[in-house]
Parts: structure tokens; C-alpha cells; sequence
């Protein structure tokens, strides 16, 4: 199974993952960033750090950006009532 590597950038700050973790596929991938990115923005970040700036950037075992994922594309946006 391939394994992608979950960088964070946050404001110009990079926090490298230096495990990464085995999917299946990208796709696999991308939800298990979505998710992650909803539940970081569930909790208090640290000072001067505002959740809607940052993004995961995934990478592969080789080094090469997969995708990046911007934290404002984890937000759920309920259907407005007619």
C-alpha cells in the first residue's frame, strides 16, 4: 500500500510528518485529510494561528506533492431552508 505524508502548513510555518500513514489510494487519503483538517479546527489553536490559513500539503513516498488541502474546504456549509 502506498504511503502519504501529511505536512501542515500554517502561516508560512511547515510542520513535517515524518511517519505517514498507508492507504489505498489518494482518494482514501484526501478523506482521511478532511477529516483531520475538521477535527484540528475543532480545537483551540496555538496564538496567531487562525485555522482558515492553513492546508496539508500530502505527499508521496517519493517526495512529490499528491495534493494540498486547504483547512476552508473541511467546512460543512448546511443547505439553507426554502
Amino acid at each position: 500500500m502506498p504511503r502519504y505524508f501529511f505536512h501542515l502548513d500554517c502561516n508560512g510555518t511547515a510542520v513535517p510528518d515524518g511517519t505517514g500513514m498507508e492507504f489505498q489510494d489518494a482518494d482514501q487519503a484526501w478523506e482521511a485529510t478532511q477529516k483531520t483538517a475538521r477535527e484540528l479546527m475543532l480545537t483551540e489553536p496555538e496564538p496567531g494561528v487562525n485555522w482558515l490559513t492553513c492546508a496539508f500539503v500530502v505527499m508521496d513516498e517519493a517526495g512529490e506533492t499528491v495534493f494540498e488541502f486547504p483547512f476552508s474546504e473541511a467546512i460543512e456549509v448546511p443547505p439553507r431552508p426554502n
